[in-house]
């Protein structure tokens, strides 16, 4: 049997807090802060550059592929 692991959830002011001071970029999701790889230029480039609506679109498609559907 494992025990269980308690984890401290995070709030939003004190993520953007702890953002700004760190040199490593990170992302919030429900909570918890995850540690974020770091991306090209030419990436970040791409990223700035496509509208959200056809990042969407790709996204969902990719998931139905991905899932088999």
């Amino acid at each position: 049997m494992q025990a269980v692991q308690k984890v401290d959830l995070i709030g939003v002011d004190d993520y953007l807090a702890g953002e700004q001071l760190s040199e490593m970029k990170h992302e919030l999701i429900h909570g918890v802060v995850y540690a974020m790889v770091g991306a090209s230029l030419h990436h970040a480039r791409l990223c700035r550059n496509l509208p959200v609506a056809d990042i969407c679109h790709w996204v969902r498609r990719v998931s139905v592929t991905a899932a088999g559907v």
